[in-house]
């Protein structure tokens, strides 16, 4: 799972319907996931796997967090609901857009093993022989 996020954090999500993107843990508004910039409220919500599509459907949004929002946590919330006022899910698959080169477009294997390597993901060397 650790490779998978390592992944996942070099690039960003374009969002259309919403039916592919995971609301908190993908990143799809701004360079980090929901789950980064709000991990308070991230640490109540009751699910966190949910989609934009799922999110996004109704007005107010559909989310529900196992406590009340009070305090500072209520003021996050607000911050959050501001930011997808103007959003609109629109016909279309949403597509991962890879941060490492100018196309967006994953174009090499040896791009990503590079990248595992100087973040310590990848042992270094022949360790099995």
């Amino acid at each position: 799972m650790r490779i998978k996020d390592e992944v996942l954090a070099k690039g960003s999500f374009d969002v259309k319907d919403g039916t592919k993107t995971r609301f908190w843990e993908d990143t799809w508004v701004g360079d980090k996931p929901l789950k980064v910039k709000y991990s308070s409220l991230f640490n109540i919500v009751r699910d966190r796997h949910a989609t934009v599509a799922k999110v996004l459907s109704t007005s107010p949004l559909n989310i529900s967090f196992h406590r009340a929002l009070v305090g500072n946590k209520l003021v996050q919330w607000l911050n959050l609901v501001a930011k997808f006022y103007s959003v609109r899910l629109v016909a279309g698959s949403d597509y991962f857009r890879w941060n490492l080169t100018k196309s967006g477009y994953f174009l090499f294997v040896h791009c990503i093993y590079i990248s595992l390597i100087q973040n310590h993901l990848l042992p270094i060397g022949n360790s099995g022989k």
